[in-house]
């Protein structure tokens, strides 16, 4: 049995076959993007609908930053 250590390895963080940073990580996730992945992926071991309330906040976030993104393109197209 695993001894669950806060700091290096914390339980809501290694339910399924990888740690959530080694996934972040590998997948080249950006700030926003890797904090929606932790939020969703720890949900059900620590604040539960908190969680998704963070990870829809970044989403949002997310959407806001890429639809500026497309507004400077189009202006700067003109």
């Amino acid at each position: 049995m695993a001894i669950d250590d806060p700091v290096n390895s914390p339980k809501h963080y290694t339910q399924g076959s990888m740690e959530v940073i080694t996934a972040i990580e590998g997948l080249d996730l950006d700030y926003h993007q890797g904090n929606v992945l932790k939020y969703v992926s720890r949900y059900r071991y620590k604040n539960g609908i908190e969680d998704l309330r963070k990870a829809k906040w970044y989403i949002d976030r997310l959407l806001y930053i890429e639809e500026q993104r497309i507004i400077k393109h189009d202006r700067s197209m003109v």
